[in-house]
């Protein structure tokens, strides 16, 4: 007995000893500073203590270092339960539920926490592993094992992903019985069960009883009453909330929103609107800013239909492995949406889908439109003939399932309309009075008039075939009399193509029917010689494509309000008369652009400008004449530099690249970022912790420049975030395409790095080399985004 104690006297010793190590390790706010405390692990007595590397298992997967959190724990001499369930809730906290199930099973005495841990990881992930969630804990539950809140709040998200009332109804039992686990985290998860798997009676009867609520409670109600009715109970529970003395947050807002929109509450709408004006913290937030477009561009007469036919019933086809080909062979035109349950995109599709469904199913001749699960496993054959690689994915379907291609229009509900009505029966329609030419024709979009004597042969037949090609993007009219167009030649018997645009010279004619000319005849005439940029959404198309050219851009931008806006419209007019081929012109509204001017570091009192982007650099005017106006040097976009750099990642900008990485006489790793790129922050840490692994090494440094920020030198070719390069001190650049460990990028350093500074000869710049070890740029260059993104 003596013995014994004195072996617990000396294990309570190693603990308290090894208890600032462990302080350490819990506290350890980066990479770095847990690298460091292992360290110091490794080099304390305590270094093989199993309660240690348990800590350190625990600190590395907070931090997301799985592979070196499963590292110490292969490392244990004598895992116990608390290692195994350590390494197992790091699997859990990351959505890993295959790696966490692997764990479990090899525990041999598994105890409440690794039930609680596994059953979160697989409830966590959500579809295809809530259903093994639900077994773990019927079997904690036959192991005696006592279900906490912690239990029945991962198992219910488990019902609620598999809509599964009937499993959320036996737990729900279980909790009854479990009056110590009744509180607001429980009370709030069943209101969100019974509400997702479309219960409303059962939700608002369980958050009756809740003797305390939260937001989470209120919102969850909300948000049931909106998705599944009746949508005006979620007016009045959202007044109920407000008098109750809760603050609405971004869901509680949203959902109301949507609600308004609904019911076509307008009155109500804006005055949500009001609330999150004044919660400024809001406005960025995506899903309720679509749910405020539902309130500011309330349905008109079609849509107010649209609205009472979705109360009434779906309108929207659902389809699946079982009556896809035959609901297909049915519709000679069929419009399908490949969805996933869980996509973000597909959610905020579906309501403005679903009201155009309700329109066009009454469009004379009727449309259908369609949805598929393609997340579905059941329909994974449909999926794969449809070539469906992202969600949603819109397809067009004719004859029966003969002809696909793809839908390239809007996603609200009007934009919908238009786009598909436009798709339905013929590319051309006849004219066949001056009334129904001058409404066709219009004063705002650009249009195709075909005129020939007779509706046969190969020109009219060329220019039906590219009608049915271009029907997305132009209005196609044809007519055997020119008589009643409203300009051009009147007396002209055709065949001719004519084409009205709100713009420069307003009708263009051309009779060269071949397919290819008319195509280029079209793009040509159809692009205003002066691109304007402002908020009328006619000119968008307009837009993309100026800025999608490899030309050199003139863009003059002032405030259309000024008085001199047309003698100004009328100067760059000129100039373009004068300009060679190679250079696009632009005039922008200053009001309309400050995301461009944001882009471009520019100012709203520093117009009315007039700059021009040549590749390579930003230019006031790139045909200035040297002798006369002197060396002007490229404007260049530059964050300023920094008059404090002492972080181990040192801050490159615009105006000192050329000191800090190609004149530095340094090898130097520079990383191109954006600041909204998750890879990048993950990124960061990484680099961080290379620079400091290499900082006893001066000719090394670790650098990084926001690309979003700064111009970046065409020596570098960023087509995405992060963009990593190296420069040697030999003048040799090579892009570094390897894995993304500290490790791996060191060893990439020291692979490529050249001979410290002044050891050889002075050298130039040679190219790029490239070494392919695997990292991905996560998204497109900015550059060729950003006037998207304005739109």
């Amino acid at each position: 007995m003596a013995r014994h104690l004195h072996g617990g006297h000396q294990l309570l010793a190693h603990l308290r000893a090894s208890s600032p190590l462990a302080d350490l390790l819990r506290s350890a706010p980066s990479l770095p500073a847990a690298r460091a405390a292992h360290a110091r692990v490794l080099k304390s007595p305590f270094a093989g203590e199993t309660f240690l590397l348990n800590t350190l298992v625990s600190a590395y997967a907070r931090l997301g270092r799985l592979r070196d959190a499963r590292s110490v724990f292969d490392g244990i001499p004598l895992p116990n339960t608390f290692s195994h369930n350590a390494l197992l809730s790091a699997y859990a906290r990351l959505g890993r539920p295959d790696e966490a199930r692997a764990v479990y099973d090899a525990i041999p005495d598994p105890d409440q926490c690794s039930y609680n841990a596994v059953v979160a990881a697989l409830a966590r992930h959500g579809r295809g592993h809530a259903g093994d969630a639900l077994r773990f804990l019927a079997a904690m539950h036959a192991d005696d094992f006592v279900l906490n809140a912690y239990s029945f709040a991962s198992a219910l998200s488990a019902c609620a992903a598999e809509k599964d009332p009937r499993t959320g109804e036996q737990v729900h039992g279980l909790v009854a019985k479990s009056p110590h686990v009744e509180d607001v985290r429980i009370g709030s998860a069943l209101v969100d069960m019974y509400a997702k798997c479309e219960r409303p009676e059962d939700a608002r009867r369980v958050f009756d009883t809740m003797p305390e609520r939260n937001v989470v409670s209120w919102n969850s109600l909300i948000t049931c009453y909106e998705q599944n009715g009746p949508v005006g109970e979620a007016l009045v529970l959202f007044v109920e909330m407000m008098d109750a003395g809760f603050i609405p947050d971004e869901m509680t807002l949203a959902s109301v929103v949507s609600a308004c929109a609904g019911l076509a509450a307008e009155r109500e709408g804006r005055q949500v609107h009001a609330r999150v004006v004044k919660c400024n913290r809001f406005m960025e937030d995506m899903v309720l800013n679509n749910a405020l477009v539902d309130i500011f561009l309330l349905p008109g007469p079609s849509l107010a239909k649209a609205e009472a036919a979705v109360e009434l019933g779906e309108a929207v086809l659902t389809l699946d492995a079982s009556n896809f080909s035959e609901v297909v062979a049915e519709h000679q035109f069929i419009v399908v949406e490949f969805y996933a349950p869980w996509c973000g995109h597909c959610k905020q599709l579906a309501p403005e889908y679903e009201k155009a469904a309700a329109v066009l199913r009454k469009h004379d001749p009727p449309v259908a439109l369609a949805k598929v699960d393609a997340y579905d496993e059941r329909n994974k054959e449909i999926k794969d003939k449809y070539q469906v690689h992202a969600y949603p994915t819109i397809k067009i379907i004719e004859n029966g399932g003969n002809n696909v291609r793809g839908y390239g229009g809007p996603r609200d509900a009007d934009g919908i309309l238009e786009y598909v009505t436009k798709q339905v029966g013929p590319a051309s329609i006849k004219l066949r009075s001056a009334e129904e030419a001058a409404q066709a024709i219009g004063d705002k979009g650009v249009v195709l008039v075909g005129v020939f004597p007779k509706f046969a042969g190969v020109d009219y037949e060329n220019f039906m075939a590219v009608a049915e090609k271009k029907r997305s993007d132009y209005d196609f009219f044809h007519t055997s009399d020119a008589g009643i167009l409203p300009r051009g030649d009147q007396a002209v018997k055709g065949p001719v193509v004519r084409l009205f645009k709100p713009f420069d010279e307003l009708f263009v004619d051309s009779q060269d029917f071949d397919k290819d000319a008319l195509e280029k005849f079209i793009e040509v005439s159809g692009f205003p010689t002066v691109v304007t940029f402002d908020a009328d959404p006619t000119n968008h198309k307009f837009l993309e494509r100026y800025y999608s050219t490899p030309s050199a851009k003139a863009m003059l931008f002032l405030n259309f309000s000024d008085d001199r806006v047309e003698a100004f419209k009328s100067q760059i007019q000129e100039a373009k008369k004068f300009s060679a081929n190679n250079i696009s012109f632009l005039i922008g509204d200053v009001e309309a652009a400050d995301r461009a001017f944001q882009y471009f570091g520019l100012k709203e009192n520093d117009v009315p400008l007039l700059f021009v982007i040549a590749q390579g650099g930003k230019y006031l005017n790139p045909t200035i004449d040297p002798d006369q106006y002197g060396n002007l040097a490229p404007y260049v976009k530059s964050e300023p530099i920094p008059k404090v750099n002492d972080q181990p990642v040192k801050v490159v900008v615009a105006d000192s690249i050329d000191d800090m990485v190609f004149n530095s006489g340094k090898n130097v790793l520079i990383e191109f970022y954006a600041p909204w790129c998750g890879h990048c922050r993950k990124l960061a840490p990484i680099l961080e912790e290379v620079a400091v692994s290499m900082q006893d090494d001066e000719d090394v440094v670790i650098a990084k420049m926001d690309g979003t920020a700064n111009d970046i030198p065409t020596d570098f070719a960023v087509e995405g975030y992060p963009t990593i390069y190296f420069y040697s001190t030999t003048g040799n650049l090579y892009s570094y395409n390897g894995g993304r460990t500290a490790e791996d990028i060191i060893s990439f350093i020291k692979k490529h790095k050249g001979p410290k500074a002044g050891a050889a000869e002075e050298v130039t710049q040679t190219g790029a080399g490239a070494v392919q070890d695997g990292i991905t740029p996560s998204s497109p260059s900015e550059d060729s985004e950003f006037l998207k993104e304005e739109l």
